[in-house]
This record gives structure tokens, C-alpha cells and sequence, in this order.
């Protein structure tokens, strides 16, 4: 009886385990089927899926697990029915497994990122009837290496074939009205590129980082061509354009506009160049990139030079500025690390701001003599009157800045890693935004009372910069003004304590300052000529009832740093203090 009883127990449990079986074998064979929108679709246990049905098919999101999508891994071909009209973002976005798919002439867009990442596809047929590719449609195919886009595509869109890392050759259609946004960028073995009769724009950046390509020819129905368009293809030598272009024209593989007073691009595969006369303007960008060129005539017809016209130049060790020019564009020099001097020409009106920032071995920039708006000392850029600083060169190691300077201008010292210490004269009342940024070999700065204005970012990045004296109390600053632990040496209440506390680590002048206080005699009245000076002390506290300090009166005296002024001083000397460095003047204000 026990033993028949086990028995019947052990089928039961066979009968439960094998319904169970099913009941999973059916849920994993209902899995690799289903409807998604309008579509139905199957995957084989051979990998190939297929989708049938009429209309559109709904779209994904990137991280969808959404019918097929949660079987991506899995799919290695796509069979889609014709009836469908379109392939929806994501559809197959990152289906790596995909080696082979083919498009039905239903179909007549790609959404985003549809093949994105799709990085073993190998094949693809694209129907006639197909009018626009997508953001990111095929971009990271990396195993794609050839793909006829169909007469009838009108978009070709942002990113559309980028990182296609192995796509060798493509035929832009006349259809196509624009090439969009990075659409091939990084496509570093498109070595053959054909622009049909019939594209009117190129956009910024659209063939970026395509190194194999050697050169290209413009059509003539091309109208527009942004800066940039053929940015660090660094193999590129020739941009032709075609004799009936009526916007455009090429001289010796360079771009130019139709009539050739605009130079817009050089390839930067070109070691050197010699502008034709009859140029008038060097367009922004021009030369961005050109790291290859060595040699650049530049012919007195020139009169500006555009915003990072030659950017990153680096290998241009001297350029020579003809005295046509006018104009100087924003970053015109900017990253020319082989410059090692500059001069400005006397009818330079306009010098844009970080002309010369990144040119790391620049030790000079000279001004001509006679020009009106411009002036330089010691190898630095300065205003006519010397009442601005614009620009000190980067491969200076040390620069006294001159007592007439009023204002240190936006990016003046920013990069000048090799400068250890700046002494602000007492004449400054505004330091611009980024004006000492990335200045790593300052340890400390002080800024003095007069100093009213501190710009954003004016000593960011200055990764050794460890203290910085205020020794004003009224001084409005900017943001992010510093980007490591600076101790902060100032007055208790001043606008550089009410800004610092909870942010930097504070020290008060009042207490480093009075500690070796001098008080003069309570019946002092007037402070004679050179009374004091080249006296040692630190600090004087000049007593109430005084009413004059007298020329030169506290002269060199090295390390004076504070004096306590009564209110009942109505004259000071404008040399008072002459040759003491930065003394703060404390009127009680």
C-alpha cells in the first residue's frame, strides 16, 4: 500500500513538472512574437526577425524593452513586409548581433537613432522611395562600409552617419537639399565623397574628422557652406568648386567666395599657402586646424582677419601682418604654439579679446609706432594711453605691469603658467573676467584697495594659488572668482568677508596688519616732507587732530602695508607713499 502510494505521488509530481515545462515553453515561444502598434512581428530561433503589417510603426525610447527590443541581443537579420511605412527611433538601436537587413519600398523615412550602434551591420539596402534619414539614424555602424543613399532622400540629418568608423565611399544625392550637423562626422575612412548637382547646403561641422578624405568638389548648385564644415579632416589638401557655381569659387584647392576677396577655408591638410592679391578678408576659421602649415604669404590687399582664423596653426613659427590691415579678429592666433613674436601693423583699429591666448611660447607682442588705438610695452599689448592691459604673451616668466594701468582686460595674464608673481599697481580699478586663469605658478596675490571691481572667473584654475590679499573694503566680485582653497587675507566686514565666509578659509587683516602698530604722538598736526621715510615699520596709527601728510612722507618704506588715517586729514600727497608697494589707507570707510 506505501508502495503504491509513492508511486501515485511520483506521477503526480512528473505530471505537475511537465505541465509546468510547457506552460514555460509556451511563455518563452509567446516572447519572440507579438503586436506593436499596427506591426506584428516573429523572431526565429535562427535570429531573423520579421515585421509585417501596414502603417507606421510606433517609436521607442533608447533603453525600451518593448517587443523585439527585449530580445535585441538576439536578432541577427530583419526581414521588414512591405506596408510598412517608416523605421521608428531606436527601433534597432544597438541590435549588435544585426549583420544584414532590407528595407521594403513602403517605407519612407528612418527615425532616430533607428541602426544606432548597430556595429556589426554589414548590409543595408535602402529603397527608392526613401525621403529622410535621421539624428543618429546609422551612427556607430561600424562594420558599414559602403551604402547608397537614394535619389529622393531629402534630409540627411544631424549625426545621421557618424563614427561609421569603416563607410569608405558615399554619393550625396541631388535630392538632398541639406548635409546636416556632424552627419558624417568622424567617418575616419570616407575617402570618397560625391556631392550631386542639386545640394544648395553644407552645414557646420558635416564632414568633421573624415581624415582619409584627400579632397572634395562643390557642385554648382551649392548656395551656403558653414565655418567649419570640413573641420580637422587632416587629410584633406583640395576643395574644388565647380566653374558655374555662382557663389563660390577655388584657387590652388583652397575656398573661396565667387569673386575671390573672401578667403573661407583652407584644407588643413596644406603646408603652405600664398594668399592671392585682391583678398580683402580671411574669414573666420579660415585656417582653424591648418596644423600642418609652416609658411602663409598674407598680401597687402588683406584688411581683416577674421575670429580663429588661424587657430591652432601650430607649426606657424612667424606670420608677418601686412599694414592693410584693420581688423584682428576674437582667437584670430589662438593655440599657435610655434609663435615666438608678433607685430601689430600702425592701422590695427580692432583686436578681438584671446587673439593670442594658447600661443605658449609668444614672449612679444610689438605695436608699430604711429598707431592711434594700440601701443606695447615689454613685449605686451596695451591700449594707446597704457590705461588698459590687453594681453601679456604667454612665455613670459615674469612682467611688471606699469603704473598707469587702469584696468587688466578679460583674459590678459589667462594661460601665463610660467608667470610666479604679479605685483597689481595702485592705480587698478578693474580686473576682467578670466584675467590671470590658469596662471599655475602664482602662489599669492594681493589686490589693492583701489581695485573696485573683480572679474568672473579672474583667478580660476590657478591650481597653486594658496592666499589672496583684499585690501579694500568696498570691491564687487564675480562668480567662481577661484577654483581651489584659497585663504583669504581681508577686513572684517568688507565685501570680501561677507563673500568669503562659508566658502574660503578667512584671515583678518586687522589683526595680521596691527599687531606691530606704530601710534604717533597725540599732538602730531602735520606730517612733514620725507618725515618717515624709508622707515622700517609695518604699520602706523596717525592720531586724531592731524591734518597733512606731506610729500614723500612715508617714502620706501618696503614693508609698510597699513596706516590709520583720522578723519581730520583733508591733505595727502599724491607721493606720500610713493615706492612702498601696497599699503592699505584706512580712512575708516
Amino acid at each position: 500500500m506505501f508502495k503504491h502510494s509513492s508511486i501515485k505521488k511520483l506521477l503526480l509530481c512528473c505530471a505537475l513538472l511537465s505541465l509546468l515545462l510547457g506552460l514555460c515553453c509556451a511563455s518563452a515561444q509567446a516572447a519572440s512574437s507579438g503586436k506593436w502598434g499596427n506591426l506584428s512581428w516573429t523572431l526565429t530561433d535562427d535570429g531573423t526577425l520579421t515585421l509585417s503589417g501596414a502603417g507606421a510603426m510606433n517609436d521607442f525610447y533608447y533603453d525600451s524593452t518593448d517587443a523585439w527590443r527585449s530580445h535585441k541581443t538576439a536578432i541577427k537579420k530583419v526581414s521588414i513586409q512591405n506596408g510598412v511605412t517608416n523605421i521608428s527611433s531606436y527601433a534597432f538601436f544597438e541590435c549588435v548581433g544585426i549583420n544584414d537587413i532590407t528595407l521594403p519600398t513602403s517605407v519612407s523615412s528612418i527615425g532616430e537613432d533607428a541602426f544606432g550602434g548597430c556595429s556589426n551591420m554589414r548590409n543595408i539596402r535602402l529603397p527608392n522611395e526613401l525621403e529622410s534619414i535621421g539624428n543618429w539614424a546609422f551612427a556607430g555602424c561600424d562594420s558599414l562600409s559602403s551604402i547608397k543613399i537614394p535619389n529622393g532622400v531629402t534630409i540627411i540629418d544631424d549625426y545621421a552617419f557618424a563614427m561609421c568608423s569603416n563607410l569608405t565611399d558615399i554619393i550625396i544625392p541631388g535630392s538632398v537639399v541639406s548635409i546636416s550637423f556632424f552627419a558624417f562626422w568622424d567617418c575616419n575612412s570616407l575617402s570618397s565623397i560625391t556631392i550631386m548637382e542639386g545640394v544648395t547646403n553644407i552645414v557646420n561641422s558635416a564632414f568633421s574628422g573624415c581624415n582619409s578624405l584627400s579632397s572634395i568638389t562643390i557642385p554648382a548648385s551649392v548656395t551656403s557652406i558653414d565655418k567649419g564644415a570640413f573641420n580637422d579632416c587632416s587629410g584633406l589638401n583640395e576643395i574644388n568648386v565647380e566653374n558655374n557655381n555662382s557663389n563660390y569659387s577655388s584657387y590652388n584647392g583652397v575656398l573661396f567666395n565667387y569673386d575671390k576677396t573672401e578667403l573661407i577655408v583652407c584644407p588643413v591638410g596644406k603646408n603652405q599657402f600664398s594668399i592671392p592679391y585682391g583678398v580683402t578678408s580671411i574669414g573666420d576659421s579660415a585656417f582653424d586646424g591648418c596644423s600642418n602649415l609652416r609658411n602663409i604669404t598674407i598680401p597687402s590687399s588683406v584688411m581683416r582677419i577674421g575670429q580663429g582664423a588661424f587657430r591652432n596653426c601650430s607649426r606657424l613659427s612667424s606670420i608677418s601682418i601686412p599694414f592693410s590691415v584693420t581688423s584682428i579678429g576674437e582667437n584670430a592666433f589662438a593655440g599657435c604654439s610655434g609663435l615666438s613674436s608678433i607685430t601689430i601693423p600702425a592701422n590695427v583699429k580692432n583686436i578681438g579679446y584671446y587673439t593670442f591666448i594658447d600661443c605658449n611660447n609668444l614672449k612679444k607682442i610689438d605695436v608699430e609706432t604711429g598707431n592711434p588705438y594700440y601701443s606695447s610695452y615689454n613685449g605686451t599689448l596695451f591700449n594707446k594711453d597704457k590705461t588698459e592691459l590687453f594681453r601679456c604673451p604667454e612665455g613670459k616668466d615674469k612682467f611688471l605691469i606699469p603704473h598707469s594701468v587702469v584696468n587688466i582686460g578679460e583674459g590678459a595674464f589667462d594661460g601665463c603658467d610660467r608667470l610666479s608673481s604679479i605685483t597689481i599697481p595702485p592705480n587698478v580699478k578693474a580686473i576682467g573676467d578670466w584675467a590671470f586663469s590658469a596662471c599655475n605658478s602664482l602662489t599669492c596675490i594681493s589686490i589693492t584697495s583701489n581695485v573696485k571691481s573683480l572679474g568672473n572667473w579672474a583667478f580660476y584654475n590657478c591650481t597653486n594659488l594658496t592666499d589672496a590679499l583684499f585690501y579694500g573694503k568696498k570691491i564687487a566680485l564675480g562668480n567662481f572668482v577661484f577654483s581651489n582653497s584659497v585663504t583669504i587675507h581681508c577686513f572684517r566686514g568688507s565685501d570680501v568677508d561677507k563673500w568669503a565666509k562659508g566658502k574660503f578659509s578667512v584671515i583678518y587683516l586687522d589683526d595680521e596688519l596691527t599687531q606691530n602698530m606704530i601710534t604717533m604722538p597725540a599732538d602730531l598736526k602735520t606730517i612733514e616732507e620725507e618725515a618717515f621715510a624709508g622707515a622700517a615699520f609695518e604699520a602706523v596709527e596717525i592720531p586724531a587732530g592731524c591734518t597733512s601728510i606731506g610729500s614723500r612722507a612715508f617714502a620706501d618704506c618696503p614693508n609698510l602695508k597699513y596706516v590709520r588715517v583720522p578723519a581730520s586729514v583733508s591733505s595727502i600727497a599724491d607721493d606720500a607713499f610713493a615706492g612702498c608697494g601696497d599699503v592699505y589707507i584706512d580712512r575708516g570707510e
